[in-house]
């Protein structure tokens, strides 16, 4: 039986190795916000379980054992965060913490069923993408807002941040998947975004800027009317 911290350790992994490969155990403790001695510690027991391939001072990597119960863990955490969304009427702020407990114990067959009543969906209550029932993870086709160019029309797909305090900043301003939007401008002394969203003009911070991903929508232009 694996523990919670194992699980969480691996998910945490997955995510930075999207980053940097192999991760730095420095990377590891930050995200997990313990003593790079704990990290440390921990990495080792994985080692041992041949949950992930390690050597000192040249990181750590996921085995295709840790890399399959990491993918698995995120697909219930994020199946369990639409369910509560969907079926419950669980706010976006608050799904992620409910999820975070759920993940660990609940049964592969029970999620299934909860995948199965929401239509199998392909991307969670902030639009992150599902790992596929066979532990595959889509394709990441979309960009961080922080690179789109001005002027660009955009769609947000994802907002990676599962801080409460900036979910709900977010909602305050109307920001969330399928928020359209624009960028007006880019701050060069401090590199804030202006952006127009819902008729209004907002700034993000770079940070949050690139906690936010986005599509680009095609441009719609008019056809010229024919002068007889």
């Amino acid at each position: 039986m694996r523990s919670q911290s194992t699980d969480d350790y691996l998910k945490a992994l997955y995510k930075l190795e999207t980053e940097e490969k192999p991760v730095s155990t420095t990377a590891l403790a930050r995200l997990m916000k313990v003593t790079a001695a704990s990290a440390t510690g921990m990495i080792q027991r994985l080692a041992r379980d041949k949950l992930v391939a390690y050597r000192r001072y040249y990181g750590v990597r996921l085995s295709p054992e840790g890399k399959r119960i990491a993918l698995r863990v995120i697909r219930n955490h994020r199946i369990i965060e639409l369910f509560l969304a969907e079926e419950l009427g669980v706010s976006w702020d608050k799904v992620h913490q409910e999820a975070e407990a759920w993940e660990h114990v609940v049964s592969t067959e029970v999620v299934e069923k909860m995948a199965d009543r929401l239509g199998n969906p392909k991307r969670g209550q902030r639009g992150q993408l599902i790992p596929e029932r066979d532990g595959a993870m889509p394709e990441q086709r979309d960009h961080v807002l922080a690179d789109a160019a001005i002027g660009a029309l955009l769609r947000v797909t994802e907002v990676e941040d599962d801080d409460a305090g900036v979910l709900q900043h977010l909602v305050s301003i109307g920001l969330g998947p399928d928020s359209r939007l624009e960028i007006t401008e880019r701050r060069q002394y401090d590199n804030l975004l202006v952006i127009r969203v819902g008729g209004k003009t907002e700034i993000l911070g770079p940070s949050l800027a690139q906690r936010i991903r986005v599509a680009r929508l095609p441009v719609v232009r008019r056809s010229k009317e024919k002068v007889v």
